[in-house]
């Protein structure tokens, strides 16, 4: 006779401690963002008495209201989220660099990550070690970026490097693009909060690197096998980062197909990764058949796991994967049984212990959707087909993997990418195959280079590039005949947690065939589409005006229902995922008059806004609002003086450091000043 799996409170303890625990991270997050002070545990110990008093002091009073008691209980457990995540936070730290920012004149900066090429400039990932202030040397904590302007005398520069820069650093801030992804907050999150952009002359090198760590050593020697057998660039700079996290170099075309096909998971190193990696280790212990001495194989392996994720530089859902299994062989060395969706719950309880933040990481938050979908549905699932043919039954558990996974994760996804990938079954049968064949080959190469059979290695490269290129082809063709309509989907905050809320219910629904799951599951999908219709009739009624920033060019947009005409020189691919697009999906804009950016004038509610490409033609209208592009930056006093704008705002096509001149001497002159490049987009919108 078979049991009913139930997913209950009692057989789940942990769930509401770890809902209590996420709560205290969120409220001190998003509400009090208060560093912290001993009274948070003198008031934490405080409850901590009442709660043991209400409990075994006043046995009757607990009795006739357990909800008391689990509601004190759960209040503790979200007090110490709030406390733990307060303690982590850098700007606690008496030593925090943020403390002295305006009082020192210099920093002492070490480099803690290989410097990353952009456009203009190296950016220096870099911890502050010491500030110069009143002529001492004071210890600071924190992290930095540092962007040094690219020239012909560059050095060059190593993680492990010391350096001197001067004092000249800004707060991170959001580029303020409607609709865009929040790149400020998820760097103050990983305790990044100042940035820095300076000329090499700046620069001055105080310490090379010392020797590389011994762990740090065996990474770049393993790379370097991997650089030296893999000729083809494409397929080597696949393999650094599908094995050992080494992102740099990727194709953009490469990724933006994996993205649209949704096997994006292959490239970042998550418990994808860590589980197939566990298999392989698992195959020289196949001879050790009793299972009395399972536990043996996992304490064997288990070191081997988190050897591979340090290399890796220890990535969130890596993390998760062998903090996994680690509790695992726990149960199994305890003798105690094992319920997955229990030990779920632990991972995450200590994941979030360590380091609360990872609560915001959208590795660690897909990594455990879809560990928990596949724990619930691919049970289910699997039991719709099956065959006596072993091939094909291990083709139908792969399709039920997918298909379980998409349950949870799905919504997430839309959310985040805007689009669902029409071809996720087919690309990910393809991935799954291809991730195993490639993580054994490319183990094979490091092997066979480091013990010097070096033919044998070059021709597992060459066979790697075939192996790379078939299946590159493959993705694209499948990216290729992907429908229009999957993609630019339009789904915000409350839109995603209408269709998780209504997936979850008729998933509910189908499990247990509880019907007030259908009737709250159907009433969630009425809510949905009311939302949609709504949000649809409010977007034909809107007009505004968008002045982007990082566009590194002039780039206007006047948006009218769903039609917009854009002023811009080029649609740049970087131009259009960061700002663009974002604010398409926002505004659900459907067509798009590109224009090449000239004099404008735009009147919205009696507001007059002027936008100024050159400076030989003025409309006689007054002006509320002046947008300068460079061009018209040399002729631009006069007008400024005969139109008087109540706000002057300088558009993307300044340099960074030309926009903060010229708005100084503008605010000098008593105008107000908007500077895309460190304040931000601007936008005007009717009400």
């Amino acid at each position: 006779m078979q049991t009913k799996t139930t997913y209950n409170i009692q057989r789940l303890p942990l769930l509401p401690v770890l809902a209590a625990y996420s709560a205290g991270i969120l409220l001190q997050v998003s509400v009090f963002q208060m560093h912290f002070r001993w009274t948070h545990l003198l008031m934490a110990a405080a409850a901590l008495v009442l709660f043991l008093v209400l409990s075994f002091k006043v046995e009757k009073f607990t009795g006739r209201f357990p909800v008391l008691r689990f509601a004190l209980l759960s209040a503790i457990i979200c007090y110490l989220g709030i406390i733990n995540t307060a303690s982590q936070e850098v700007r606690s730290d008496p030593q925090w660099l943020g403390h002295q920012e305006n009082e020192c004149t210099e920093f002492v900066i070490k480099l803690v990550d290989k410097p990353q090429p952009k456009a203009r400039t190296i950016l220096l990932p870099a911890s502050v070690c010491y500030g110069l202030r009143d002529g001492k040397w004071l210890p600071l904590k924190g992290r930095v970026q540092v962007y040094v302007y690219k020239n012909d005398s560059m050095p060059q520069f190593t993680t492990g490097d010391q350096l001197v820069i001067p004092a000249k650093l800004v707060p991170l801030i959001h580029n303020n693009n409607p609709g865009a992804f929040n790149f400020a907050e998820k760097q103050q999150r990983a305790g990044i909060w100042f940035q820095a952009f300076l000329s090499i002359d700046e620069v001055s090198f105080l310490a090379a690197a010392e020797r590389p760590f011994r762990l740090n050593a065996l990474r770049e020697r393993l790379l370097d096998q991997l650089d030296v057998y893999i000729e083809e660039p494409v397929t080597k700079s696949l393999t650094q980062a599908t094995l050992l996290n080494e992102a740099a170099g990727m194709d953009a075309q490469m990724q933006q197909d994996y993205a649209n096909t949704g096997i994006s998971h292959i490239i970042a190193i998550s418990g994808m990764h860590v589980n197939m990696l566990f298999a392989l280790f698992m195959l020289p212990l196949l001879w050790l058949k009793d299972k009395r001495k399972l536990w043996l194989k996992y304490i064997l392996v288990l070191p081997f796991v988190w050897l591979y994720i340090a290399l890796c530089n220890y990535p969130p859902s890596a993390v998760r994967a062998g903090l996994g299994f680690t509790l695992i062989t726990l149960t199994i060395l305890l003798s105690r049984p094992q319920d997955n969706i229990h030990l779920l719950c632990l991972n995450a309880l200590v994941l979030l212990i360590l380091e609360p933040m990872w609560l915001f990481q959208l590795g660690v938050q897909l990594s455990f959707l879809a560990v928990l979908s596949i724990l619930i549905f691919y049970p289910p699932i699997r039991k719709w087909y099956a065959s006596k043919y072993t091939l094909l039954n291990m083709l139908w558990n792969t399709i039920a993997v997918s298909l379980s996974v998409q349950v949870l994760v799905f919504p997430l996804v839309l959310y985040y990418f805007h689009q669902f990938p029409v071809w996720f079954l087919v690309a990910n049968c393809f991935a799954a195959l291809f991730s195993l064949l490639q993580m054994s080959m490319a183990l094979l190469i490091m092997l066979t280079g480091i013990t010097g059979l070096k033919s044998l290695a070059a021709l597992l490269g060459k066979g790697l590039v075939y192996l790379s290129t078939g299946f590159n082809q493959v993705i694209a063709w499948l990216n290729a005949h992907s429908p229009d309509l999957s993609r630019m989907i339009p789904l915000d905050a409350l839109d995603f947690w209408l269709l998780l809320l209504m997936i979850v219910l008729l998933a509910a629904f189908w499990l247990r065939k509880s019907l007030w799951t259908l009737y709250a599951g159907l009433f969630t999908a009425f809510a949905f589409i009311l939302n949609l219709i709504l949000q649809d009739v409010a977007v034909a009624r809107q007009e505004g005006l968008i002045v982007y920033a990082g566009t590194r060019q002039s780039a206007i947009e006047k948006i009218k229902g769903k039609s917009s005409v854009l002023l811009i020189d080029s649609m740049t691919e970087q131009s259009f995922q960061y700002a663009l697009k974002p604010a398409r999906l926002k505004y659900r804009i459907a067509d798009t008059k590109v224009e090449i950016p000239h004099n404008a004038y735009w009147s919205m509610r009696g507001k007059r806004i002027l936008f100024l490409q050159h400076s030989d033609s003025l409309p006689r209208a007054q002006v509320d609002y002046l947008i300068l592009s460079r061009s018209a930056q040399a002729g631009a006093g006069a007008i400024l003086e005969a139109l008087r704008p109540g706000l002057v705002i300088l558009d993307g096509s300044f340099g960074r450091s030309a926009s903060l001149r010229y708005a100084a001497d503008l605010q000098e002159q008593g105008f107000k000043v908007h500077n895309t490049q460190s304040d931000g987009a601007w936008w005007y919108f009717e009400k």
